[in-house]
């Protein structure tokens, strides 16, 4: 039972067509509208060209309508065209019809740069009549398709021009342009896509839905469905923005239903790919570019959250090989997550608020609430974002994100927070090297973060005379009063009881080590249930 049904209209070569869009449980089905247009006749559909097999990318002409402007005079004309063969493709053209199925010979469609396009005086929907004296008048279409094939490198056909059958050829020829289908391979069990004269499946499994990254869309109206390797795309317009609204929801209900099982046929394809650690949470997100132009500053990036890392990949990885390079990745033990205020499309600002802020001695490393994740009111004209502040080694990296809905994005920063809690329990200590003291008596050491015991220092080289002692000083999490950093190399933490911080150089951006101590403290409140 379709889950949402209505009228809308998809942009194909440049064009918008009004076609009636059924929401699925895995895809979106569009289909002509019968009531105008007979499709009750059934035809096989050959392409004649000898070297050259159309795939899902090829076209007709610039207009999926076939040659524009065709004359009223040509109606119902015998004409005779001269093709000429090159020696690396054939006619050009596909047809459609036969005495087996009640109907002539019709150019279904003509194939751009190929020899029939270059004569310039074919169209979609000219009846072939002869080919090189040849009568095709009570031709089956077996019998036209072998006569095209051997008629030579110089073709002369007589066709004369079907005006009745134009219209329906036409929006088979609009269909042929939408959908795709999903790689035979991939690691997720999917459902083959199925289509018809009049009917095409847009699959939703993996696939990239989002809002004004292609098209302008002042209006709002405008939904994007891009396949999971990004190859194509299928572009919605719906009536007005509530529409578009109601729409995407919709949508997003399904993909997310869809990845949900992927997800799971996923981790049982790929095993250990990923250092063991199962997938958590992925999907598709957009990544702004402060440094693009204002309509091009967001790129669709592919994200999974494993129980170690957030990786990025640039298409939705299909094989095990895929999995195991992304493009990039980051620890979760070293992210702080920001989310944003709902913002309009375009837009470069907008509020933020820290979900990790605070001192840890106050134990304020902020809980996700739900609810500061959610508008009050979802406007029409607004998408979600957040940010990911990750601890490198050169200093803190910002990274933006944008969803189309807050529940999504609710969805996200919960996942990301969640799984750095769960590396935390998976990693249980980290450890960074550091100096202490200054002069004759500065000590390289080794900082552990323990996901129980807290904090301790060990100092690192030690003289062989001398026995092993511990560590020079250890600190559960609940004796820090406060922490900070110069944001260059030094680390400060003042533990309860002592009247002076203590000062760690980490040899580089403290920022990691930073990063990480929140991480686990906010995991260790998390497992006492004094956050949220």
């Amino acid at each position: 039972m379709a889950r949402k049904v209505g009228v809308v209209e998809l942009r194909v070569r440049s064009k918008w067509y009004k076609l009636i869009a059924s929401l699925e449980e895995d895809a979106i089905v569009v289909s002509i509208d019968e009531n105008n247009f007979d499709t009750h006749q059934s035809a096989n559909n050959s392409d004649v060209n000898s070297n050259v097999v159309p795939g899902p990318g090829r076209i007709d002409h610039d207009s999926p309508d076939g040659r524009a402007n065709i004359p009223e005079s040509l109606a119902n004309i015998k004409r005779k065209v001269r093709i000429e063969k090159t020696h690396s493709a054939g006619l050009g053209i596909s047809i459609k019809g036969g005495k087996d199925n009640m109907m002539p010979i019709i150019i279904s469609k003509i194939f751009k740069g190929q020899a029939a396009d270059l004569t310039e005086q074919l169209y979609v929907g000219d009846a072939i009549l002869s080919v090189n004296g040849e009568n095709l008048r009570d031709a089956t279409h077996e019998e036209a398709v072998k006569a095209l094939k051997r008629a030579g490198k110089i073709v002369d056909v007589e066709v004369k021009y079907v005006k009745e059958v134009t219209p329906y050829f036409r929006k088979v020829s609009i269909l042929s342009e939408i959908g795709w289908e999903l790689d035979s391979d991939l690691l997720v069990k999917s459902v083959p896509s199925t289509h018809s004269n009049t009917s095409r499946r847009i699959p939703l499994l993996l696939a990239l839905v989002t809002r004004g990254h292609s098209e302008p869309d002042s209006a709002n109206r405008i939904i994007e469905i891009h396949s999971p390797d990004r190859r194509q795309s299928c572009i919605i317009r719906c009536l007005d923005s509530n529409q578009a609204s109601l729409w995407l929801r919709a949508i997003n209900a399904v993909t997310n239903e869809l990845n949900s099982h992927a997800l799971r046929d996923t981790n049982e394809a790929i095993g250990d790919v990923l250092d063991s650690a199962p997938i958590e949470h992925f999907g598709w997100l957009c990544e702004q570019d402060p440094l693009a132009a204002a309509d091009r500053m967001w790129a669709p990036v592919f994200v999974a959250i494993t129980q170690n890392d957030l990786l990025f990949y640039d298409i939705v990885p299909w094989t095990r090989e895929a999995w195991a390079v992304p493009v990039t990745s980051e620890p979760l033990y070293v992210l702080r997550v920001v989310a944003s205020s709902l913002e309009r499309p375009g837009s470069r600002a907008g509020s933020t608020q820290s979900l990790s802020r605070g001192s840890l001695g106050r134990h304020s490393v902020s809980s996700l609430h739900s609810r500061s994740l959610e508008s009050n009111g979802t406007s029409t004209e607004s998408f979600c974002k957040f940010s990911v502040r990750v601890g490198t080694s050169k200093g803190v990296e910002v990274r933006i994100f944008r969803t189309e809905t807050a529940s999504s994005r609710a969805s996200w920063v919960r996942g990301i927070v969640s799984g750095s809690h769960n590396c935390v329990a998976r990693q249980k200590i980290v450890k960074f090297e550091c100096k202490v003291g200054s002069g004759s008596m500065n000590m390289s050491c080794m900082l552990s973060i323990h996901h129980e015991d807290g904090l301790s220092l060990e100092r690192l080289g030690r003289p062989r005379s001398q026995e092993p002692d511990g560590p020079l000083w250890a600190h559960p999490f609940e004796q820090i009063e406060k922490s900070a950093d110069d944001n260059k190399r030094l680390l400060y933490i003042k533990f309860k009881g002592e009247d002076i911080p203590r000062e760690l150089d980490m040899m580089g951006s403290p920022k990691p080590a930073v990063f990480a101590l929140q991480s686990f403290l906010s995991a260790k409140l998390t497992r006492l249930g004094l956050m949220a």
